[in-house]
């Protein structure tokens, strides 16, 4: 009995050290489960089921297909748009960008560690927000969406006369907050002062430099919160969109220029 024993232990461990040569094989199942199938040299098989979210391995097209879904349910695509998808090398999550073309974003979504997708107005320092927790599934209400992206755009508000007065420029800056870049946030007042006041020239025109106080930090390295714009008599409105000084998006232009297009303030000549 001992020697049969011994036999019976010396094969466990030349199986153990010398191992059986093993064939590994993952096959993926639509509704998002892998299973491992394991063979070894005896021809035995092993089947090891592990469920994996679908959302957590889309593809860049299956991503963009979902962006898009949440933008129309929301009422905020346009057929400008140009979605952008990529894996952040930071934390590993499946970004979108959205915007037009040559402009900066108008939204950021990604994929969460859980599978959801969330979103966010820009590139701004406000936090990603849930718009969708299964794969082109609207289940996120419209009022929560709006939440995330602000109020439905309205009709531009234009200057039916030049703008004559600092007075003038903030409430016609107030009148278009529905076009600002900026959402979640409570305005506070704006700035007032003997600099903030006075008409500035450039190479575009004359114009007042607006700066709109709110209620958070738009920017990590603010204290606090404001955005800036630079209102033309003629009713142009520029709204600075980094914390540069420099880099402005043009808002509204009646004279019938691209609204977006990006300005660089350091390119335009002053007069003042």
């Amino acid at each position: 009995m001992k020697k049969i024993m011994l036999g019976v232990c010396c094969l466990s461990v030349i199986a153990i050290v010398g191992g059986c040569k093993q064939e590994n094989q993952n096959v993926t199942h639509s509704e998002g489960e892998v299973t491992e199938v394991s063979k070894n040299s005896e021809g035995s098989m092993t089947e090891t089921t592990v469920s994996q979210k679908k959302e957590l391995s889309l593809t860049t097209e299956e991503m963009e297909k979902w962006v898009r879904e949440v933008l129309v349910f929301s009422d905020r695509w346009n057929d400008d748009y140009v979605i952008s998808t990529a894996i952040n090398q930071t934390d590993d999550m499946l970004y979108s960008q959205v915007g037009k073309p040559q402009t900066g974003s108008d939204y950021v979504f990604r994929i969460n560690s859980v599978g959801e997708l969330e979103a966010k107005i820009g590139n701004m320092n406000y936090d990603f927000k849930t718009v969708s927790t299964t794969y082109l599934v609207m289940d996120v209400s419209k009022e929560e969406l709006i939440k995330v992206f602000g109020e439905e755009i309205e009709p531009p508000t234009i200057a039916e006369d030049k703008i004559n007065s600092f007075d003038e420029a903030v409430a016609y800056v107030l009148d278009n907050e529905a076009l600002w870049n900026q959402s979640d946030y409570k305005v506070q007042g704006h700035r007032e002062d003997e600099m903030a006041t006075k008409l500035h020239s450039n190479e575009i025109g004359e114009n007042y430099s607006v700066s709109i106080l709110i209620d958070k930090p738009i920017y990590p390295q603010l204290e606090k919160g404001s955005l800036s714009f630079v209102v033309y008599k003629d009713g142009r409105i520029d709204q600075q969109i980094r914390p540069t000084g420099v880099d402005f998006a043009v808002l509204l232009d009646p004279s019938g220029g691209k609204e977006k297009t990006m300005v660089n303030y350091s390119e335009i000549e002053r007069y003042d």
